[in-house]
């Protein structure tokens, strides 16, 4: 029984990684579709045991990376940071295989409007509609990381010196989106943080949970 296969969507279902069908164009005639390539096949991973599991987390760990970006809304901005991002996702693509992409998340002012009305408003939300910036680059070859990486990190700069001159720089950063190279939680303010340090210490005095954390962003270390 073979270990992976496409369907007619272009998907591949996999129970090995890399699967079979990585390096296969999504728009091959093999899978009935015309010559020109729009992008490689996405992989469902179907693990055989716990261990496969590991082994597929270990790899995401290692070759993907993601940036948060915040703005506010701005039509002519989303357009000009396309354009950028373009060029770098292109760039880097050439040389490496790596993907990199990039999301658009709305983020209403009831938002935080909702938070403050029952109790708070810890993450320190602007009380207006802006947007969370999220771009995601993954490879396959660590002999590439710095350069996926590079090509990430010059893509949200170019997103966040494009909001500033602009005048809509939002000074958060959502932390499920954010870079080991960022701190989310210095974006929370100081009020917010020693707020939250209140909690820490009155529901974990012996901080367990800052002090058996090898990595990752924690109050300790804002």
């Amino acid at each position: 029984m073979q270990s992976s296969y496409a369907d007619r969507s272009g998907v591949c279902f996999s129970s090995t990684w890399p699967c079979d069908h990585t390096r296969k164009c999504r728009g091959s005639r093999e899978h009935g579709r015309s010559e020109t390539c729009v992008q490689e096949p996405r992989c469902v991973f179907q693990p055989k045991s716990a261990s496969d599991v590991g082994t597929r987390i270990q790899i995401l760990d290692n070759y993907q990376a993601k940036f948060a970006v915040r703005s506010g809304i701005n039509a002519e901005l989303y357009k000009d940071v396309y354009s950028l991002w373009l060029d770098q996702a292109t760039a880097v693509h050439k040389p490496t295989g790596a993907n990199q992409t990039f999301v658009i998340q709305h983020v209403s002012a009831n938002v935080a409007q909702w938070g403050r009305d029952n109790g708070g408003n810890p993450l320190g939300l602007p009380l207006k509609n802006h947007q969370w910036w999220t771009t995601l680059v993954d490879w396959t070859d660590a002999e590439d990381d710095e350069a996926a990486r590079s090509a990430a990190i010059a893509t949200v700069a170019n997103w966040g010196r494009l909001s500033q001159a602009r005048g809509l720089d939002v000074g958060f950063r959502y932390m499920n989106d954010a870079s080991l190279d960022q701190s989310p939680l210095s974006s929370y303010g100081e009020e917010n943080i020693e707020k939250l340090k209140q909690v820490l210490l009155k529901y974990d005095p012996s901080q367990l949970f800052q002090n058996l954390q090898s990595n990752g962003f924690l109050l300790s270390r804002p």
